[in-house]
Parts: structure tokens; C-alpha cells; sequence
């Protein structure tokens, strides 16, 4: 399960994380990425 930092949100299964400000995918925030 992946912890989003502050400002993000978790996506589908949660291996992905979103930036709630940009909407923009940050696969570095996760180890998998998704």
C-alpha cells in the first residue's frame, strides 16, 4: 500500500498517487509506481 505525501491522493489500488493540485501522475512517489 502506497502512503501519499501531503496534498496527494491515493489512485485506483492505491499504488498510484495523484497530486491533487496539479492532477498530474507522480509514479516516483511509489516504489512500483502503480
Amino acid at each position: 500500500m502506497c502512503v501519499c505525501p501531503e496534498g496527494y491522493q491515493q489512485i485506483g489500488s492505491g499504488d498510484d498517487c495523484r497530486d491533487v493540485n496539479e492532477c498530474a501522475n507522480q509514479p516516483d512517489i511509489c516504489q512500483n509506481g502503480r
